[in-house]
């Protein structure tokens, strides 16, 4: 980061449009998660954790007093209609962010919070979110306090187009891919199983096969 850059600068407009976005997808997916998650909790005895992970977090705020990203997520979840419903959840923040001036003004801006909700915790990380994703995400645990076991989610906002390479990418969606493939591996072995006691012989389908035959 080139430190002739400024600490804050203006919220420009297609900046804000994504910010609106974001906060109007946290507004439902932080409902969605955490009911599936108390769900989940019911038959587990492992607390349901929500990871929230920003990778270019920034001061905190613009220039122009428009919150950044970070207090965005947080005032999603803290400022949510349901959120005393979700006590036994464990939200977790991550924000990561590689100037350490920006870095200085963020951890000020979440101090100015005051103290938060026993079940909310944040980490602020100093550098690059490709060296501290390519060291800590691996399975989703980005810290040793971050290690929650089963029932982990994670919403991660859109990262900057060329700033993460693929191979990083892998490595933060390798344990959902591998879950999501052990699951279709489960409802494959269902249909052969359901074919079997039926008598009907097992037939692949190719997503290319006409709706009807």
């Amino acid at each position: 980061m080139c430190m002739s850059e400024p600490v804050l600068w203006d919220l420009d407009a297609h900046t804000g449009a994504k910010h609106r976005v974001l906060r109007a997808y946290l507004d439902a997916w932080i409902s969605v998660m955490a009911q599936q998650g108390l769900k989940v909790h019911a038959r587990k005895s492992d607390a349901p954790r929500l990871l929230l992970v920003d990778g270019f977090a920034g001061p905190g705020r613009y220039a122009t007093g428009e919150q950044g990203s970070p207090l965005i997520m947080l005032d999603a979840l803290l400022s949510h209609s349901g959120f005393d419903r979700f006590g036994e959840v464990v939200f977790t923040f991550l924000f990561v962010e590689q100037d350490r001036r920006r870095v200085a003004r963020l951890r000020a801006e979440l101090a100015a919070l005051g103290d938060l909700p026993s079940n909310v915790s944040i980490f602020v990380e100093e550098g690059a979110f490709e060296t501290s994703a390519a060291g800590s995400l691996d399975p989703l645990s980005l810290h040793p306090d971050l290690d929650g076991g089963n029932g982990r989610s994670v919403f991660m906002p859109a990262l900057p187009a060329g700033m993460v390479s693929f191979t990083v990418l892998l490595v933060i969606l390798g344990d959902r891919l591998e879950r999501c493939q052990r699951q279709r591996t489960k409802r494959e072995d269902r249909r052969l199983q359901f074919l079997q006691a039926t008598g009907q012989p097992p037939r692949r389908r190719h997503r290319c096969d006409k709706k009807h035959e």
